[in-house]
């Protein structure tokens, strides 16, 4: 039970379950409230608050980022930027069309990451046959949702 837990499974499972009634949350209120800028500005401060309580040492944390390297800081500040963008994209869409579909058609990432962790990142994570695979089997089952 430890190995499985250290793993990382059970957080990426943790991830999955808040990431998708959170979108679930995200699709009803943007029906009632349509406003996915701000709901996604709010969510945003929600999480920050989230972190200040439950974080600790928060000065060793400013002291870090200021001493990281810059290139670094840079893209995760244009990385949360652009995640920002997508998700009130996302949420947007989800005003128009159900949430179930908006989410099946946002886990089209792999079209994109693939080819852009493949080429920006030099292939470091050595992406093979068996990515592809496993990517093409997962378009398939978006595609089959999408055409019902």
């Amino acid at each position: 039970m430890k190995g499985w837990l250290a793993s990382g499974f059970a957080v990426g499972v943790g991830a999955t379950f808040a990431y998708s009634v959170g979108n679930v949350l995200r699709g009803g209120a943007v029906r009632e409230w349509n406003e996915p800028i701000a709901g996604a500005m709010l969510g945003a401060l929600a999480a920050i608050a989230l972190h200040l309580v439950i974080g600790s040492d928060h000065r060793a944390l400013v002291r870090r980022i200021g001493a990281a390297d810059r290139s670094s800081v840079r893209l995760y500040a244009l990385g949360g930027v652009l995640t920002i963008s997508a998700q009130m994209c996302m949420v947007a869409s989800m005003r128009y069309i159900p949430v179930a579909v908006t989410t099946v058609i946002t886990m089209c990432t792999p079209l994109v990451v693939i080819p852009a962790s493949y080429w920006l990142l030099k292939n470091r994570e050595r992406l093979g046959v068996a990515t592809l695979i496993g990517t093409a089997v997962t378009m398939g089952g978006v595609l089959a949702i999408l055409v019902r």
